[in-house]
């Protein structure tokens, strides 16, 4: 009966997890993950904050946008707001070849947050073992927005990556995303979410949009420029050490 009434103030109020004050990296990363669970239409519309909203909002007024994330803060929860309080049509393009090579409970984890990330954006998601023909056709339709993620690495797949700068430091990454760009003929948006544990909700950036041009390095690099300044703002939000993690070309 308790869990029950529990359930019912938690979709009617809808409140964030429990982080610590002085939360760590670690700390953040099973926020997120709990976070996951508590997702709805209305935790979407209560519980994030959006500045610079007439960025995206221009972006997709006469066709298709990108909106381009890095794996930072809540970032799946900002989807929920682009598509419950901006209105947009919104999915992402997600990767799930790193399932073969996780533990059980781990996958298990990752094949639910993408049932739950489906039912929370309305739109089933976009993978990328699957034909990109689909992402092209969504992102050809007028204020259909898709999230893509930079920091991305699969399990058995060999892309090309190239130096860039990140923070000071020299990190390698792929360009795939600015290449699915150039191809439609569609802008970037860059975009973080910062979740401030005082106020017990989520702060949403968008910034103005990046047209690719015809090096999707030069591209990539631009918007890598502008998500920094999110992630130096509170580096224990990222999911994963990012300079760490990409310090080094993908063997």
């Amino acid at each position: 009966m308790l869990d029950s009434l529990a359930a019912v103030r938690q979709r009617l109020w809808p409140a964030p997890p429990e982080l610590p004050e002085n939360y760590t990296l670690t700390d953040y990363v099973r926020f997120m993950r709990e976070e996951t669970f508590h997702y709805s239409v209305r935790y979407a519309r209560r519980l994030v904050v959006i500045h610079g909203r007439e960025h995206l909002l221009e972006a997709a007024r006469n066709g298709g946008a990108m909106v381009a994330f890095l794996h930072y803060g809540s970032w799946i929860l900002a989807g929920g707001a682009i598509a419950h309080r901006l209105g947009l049509p919104y999915t992402v393009v997600a990767s799930r070849r790193n399932l073969e090579i996780m533990t059980p409970e781990e996958k298990r984890f990752w094949e639910g947050a993408h049932q739950r990330i489906g039912r929370l954006y309305g739109h089933p998601m976009f993978f990328t073992d699957q034909s990109p023909r689909q992402a092209i056709k969504w992102l050809k339709k007028k204020h259909h927005v898709l999230g893509v993620v930079l920091d991305v690495r699969e399990h058995g797949q060999r892309y090309e990556e190239h130096p860039f700068q990140f923070l000071g430091h020299t990190i390698f990454m792929q360009s795939g995303p600015a290449r699915l760009a150039r191809i439609v003929g569609v802008p970037i948006v860059p975009a973080g979410i910062q979740y401030r544990p005082l106020q017990r909700c989520h702060h949403l950036y968008f910034d103005a949009p990046v047209f690719p041009d015809r090096n999707p390095q030069h591209t990539t690099q631009h918007l890598l420029r502008v998500l920094e300044k999110h992630v130096a703002r509170a580096p224990q939000q990222q999911f994963h050490d990012i300079i760490a993690e990409f310090s080094r070309p993908w063997p």
